[in-house]
């Protein structure tokens, strides 16, 4: 779709947008016309299917004119199939919208890259995180202390550059909840730099494995981030400060859960 740009035209910025999905139909075909109606033009959608059997291979069949690439068929989970996604992509920026998620409005893409300056830092901008009436705002963190401790970007607001994956390395599939934690923590420690735009750009849905409520799915998550931590803790004060941290953190969830100590 970008074939025959004016000179002009080739300066804009590209966004690959790049959707996960697997048993996900009714979600995924929100998704695709959530992307395929937004006015900025500079954009293409890559999907990745993890090999359904619902329909959704179907429905992508049916918009491949939409798309720029798609696949069906097994992979390790959802980082390597965001990893199959950021090698097909030919844009500057990359936008990770799964099945679940979608774009704001029409015009979200557009009033972003509006904002965008360049494709060597990060983009970070605002989403609605729920369900129904029930979804709340919810702003990206800076890169700081805190970015040691929790994920700081949800990455339904993310314009990463692609770059960055070439400079970095990609998501670890080993991580199937926390990957893009874990990559967000390496580009943070890395010197990335991080821009927040306090605008909106994408919805999440409350359905996905890292959002459960209840306990094992939250100790699940939990767990994770103790692998983040104690991957990126080196051998000296870090280490010591998650070996603190965790015992603590873990009993006050537990008690915020009405589980007790």
């Amino acid at each position: 779709m970008w074939d025959g740009m004016s000179e002009s035209e080739q300066h804009s910025l590209r966004v690959s947008i790049v959707t996960v999905v697997l048993d996900r139909v009714t979600e995924l075909e929100q998704n695709l016309c959530s992307v395929a109606e937004q006015d900025y033009t500079w954009r293409e959608h890559i999907v990745i299917d993890g090999g359904s059997s619902d329909g959704s291979v179907d429905l992508l069949k049916c918009h491949e004119d939409q798309l720029a690439f798609w696949s069906s068929g097994p992979d390790e989970g959802i980082g390597d199939a965001m990893n199959k996604g950021v090698a097909k992509a030919n844009g500057d920026l990359v936008l990770f919208l799964h099945a679940d998620d979608r774009f704001c409005d029409d015009q979200a893409l557009g009033r972003a890259m509006a904002q965008v300056d360049d494709a060597r830092h990060i983009w970070a901008f605002d989403i609605l995180f729920g369900e129904g009436e029930q979804k709340r705002r919810c702003a990206p963190r800076p890169f700081n202390v805190w970015t040691r401790f929790k994920n700081p970007l949800p990455h339904q607001g993310v314009l990463c550059p692609v770059g960055l994956f070439q400079q970095l390395g990609g998501f670890d599939p080993s991580f199937k909840i926390c990957m893009d934690y874990e990559f967000w923590l390496r580009a943070c420690l890395a010197g990335v730099g991080l821009r927040r735009v306090p605008q909106l750009l994408a919805v999440m849905n409350d359905t996905g494995i890292s959002s459960r409520r209840d306990w094992k799915g939250m100790h699940a998550r939990f767990s994770e981030e103790r692998r983040v931590h104690l991957h990126h803790a080196g051998t000296g004060l870090w280490r010591w400060l998650y070996a603190l941290y965790w015992p603590l953190y873990l009993g006050y969830r537990r008690v915020r859960l009405g589980l007790g100590s």
